[in-house]
């Protein structure tokens, strides 16, 4: 990115901060001076060096629990897909079952025929309940399909960028127009 400068960092596991006294914040433990690494000339040795990560910088989740949490996002709408196509499966069933049990009630049993109309009632909306039913399974399909693409837009970009640091030789990277 032009007008970006990256800044050379290690970071520090946590057990390697200290709490501070004043503010119950994460410090640096004292013989270890945080500071940034200054950019090797060419043909010199590069020595970088240790410091914490700052807290504004962490992130509650790392790249493997997202792609864990996204993974099962898609896994449970292609669940729910298939809940939505066996309904529309069974809302047809209904229908006919539906009809047929008005029929036999009306001609064999004598019911009353305010019975018979309400199941015949009911039967006439089930199909209405089938377009619903099938109008969510193409949005749960579309539901797990945009997030396993998200998942693997999010972890093309995360590999592109780890190239990246990698490549400069650094363990992460840190924008300088942010610290602005």
């Amino acid at each position: 990115m032009p007008g970006t400068d990256m800044v050379a960092t290690e970071q520090t596991p946590d057990s390697a901060l200290a709490v501070n006294d004043q503010g119950g914040g994460l410090a640096a433990l004292p013989d270890e001076a945080p500071a940034p690494a200054a950019r090797p000339a060419a043909g010199t040795v590069r020595r970088v060096v240790q410091q914490p990560m700052a807290m504004q910088h962490r992130t509650d989740i790392t790249l493997e629990e997202y792609l864990t949490e996204i993974a099962a996002i898609a896994d449970g709408a292609k669940e729910l897909q298939g809940r939505a196509a066996a309904t529309v499966t069974f809302m047809e069933e209904l229908t006919k079952l539906l009809l047929s049990m008005a029929g036999e009630l009306g001609e064999d049993h004598n019911i009353d025929s305010r019975v018979t109309d309400g199941i015949t009632t009911m039967a006439g909306h089930a199909p209405a309940v089938a377009r619903l039913c099938e109008a969510a399974s193409s949005a749960y399909a579309e539901a797990a399909e945009t997030a396993l693409e998200a998942a693997r837009r999010v972890a093309a970009l995360y590999q592109a960028d780890m190239e990246a640091v990698h490549e400069a030789g650094l363990l992460s990277a840190s924008a300088a127009r942010h610290h602005e």
